[in-house]
């Protein structure tokens, strides 16, 4: 246990034994970059802080790293200068954290990566983009309008939710329960492996660049109907494809952007294949 620190310049704060404790981090703008160490401490690294200290604490379970209090440890005080004098606070900051340590981050606008983690990564951000790298841990991604690129990944479950960002998924294992929901589009890449999806969307849905048709759905929007007439549903259409062991599942649910999922080498075209995919 130790602290609390605060941290008014660039600098250097290593915190020892800090294996097996969560890591919480708020920001409101700058960047943010959560990587893995060796051993069981944890550093932060700060290049820049504009507005309040950074403050940073650790109890024996969690270490929090936080951009949004007075020095005197008020939240809503924080809030109230922020409001008032409209000086938002800013930082650039590297979080290096013990292997398998789950990691929670919340930023307004600043932009968050993190790689090599083997535990769950929590992400939740306004208008900072986030992007990942090389982790095996779950993935609960969701941002506004900021764009999410997963990268090599190994996770076995991963939640993305956007308002209006665009999704990239590049999966180094096959086997996955991906679900994305949002405005924006989503693009998969994947190995070779059986393939589960379900898509929901206004937008093309392409499977290894074959497009799957919709299923029986009215497409008219209210007004469309003559006068008279009784008024037509406005549904999404929706889309299924299944082919091989069925490893990687995708559940997708957008307002109106492409569905793509690109795998390395098609499975083996005598599976099954959905009768709704196009020849």
């Amino acid at each position: 246990m130790g602290g609390p620190w605060s941290l008014s310049e660039p600098g250097v704060l290593d915190i020892p034994d800090v294996g097996g404790a969560a890591v919480a981090i708020v920001l409101v703008g700058g960047s943010l970059a959560v990587l893995t160490g060796q051993g069981r401490d944890a550093r932060v690294e700060v290049s820049r802080v504009a507005g309040p200290p950074l403050a940073v604490s650790f109890d024996g379970r969690t270490l929090r790293i936080e951009h949004h209090k007075e020095t005197d440890g008020s939240l809503l005080g924080g809030l109230r200068r922020m409001l008032q004098e409209r000086a938002y606070p800013s930082a650039d900051v590297a979080v290096t954290v013990p292997p398998d340590t789950a990691v929670r981050v919340t930023t307004v606008t600043a932009g968050v990566y993190a790689a090599e983690l083997g535990a769950r990564l929590s992400v939740t951000t306004g208008s900072g983009a986030v992007a990942t790298d090389r982790i095996a841990g779950d993935l609960d991604l969701k941002t506004g309008v900021g764009a999410i690129a997963v990268r090599r990944s190994a996770a076995r479950r991963i939640a993305l939710v956007t308002v209006g960002g665009a999704l990239e998924v590049d999966l180094a294992e096959p086997d996955c329960l991906l679900t994305a929901r949002g405005a924006g589009s989503l693009a998969v890449t994947a190995p070779p492996t059986g393939l589960d999806l379900t898509a929901t969307t206004r937008g093309a849905v392409l499977v290894d660049g074959r497009e799957i048709v919709p299923d029986d759905v009215q497409d008219a929007l209210p007004g469309d109907e003559a006068p008279g007439e009784p008024a037509k549903r406005a549904d999404v259409p929706a889309r299924h494809h299944a082919d091989g062991d069925r490893a990687l599942v995708i559940k997708a649910k957008l307002r109106s952007g492409d569905v793509r999922v690109d795998r390395a080498d098609r499975v083996d075209r005598d599976d099954r294949v959905d009768p709704h995919v196009t020849p």
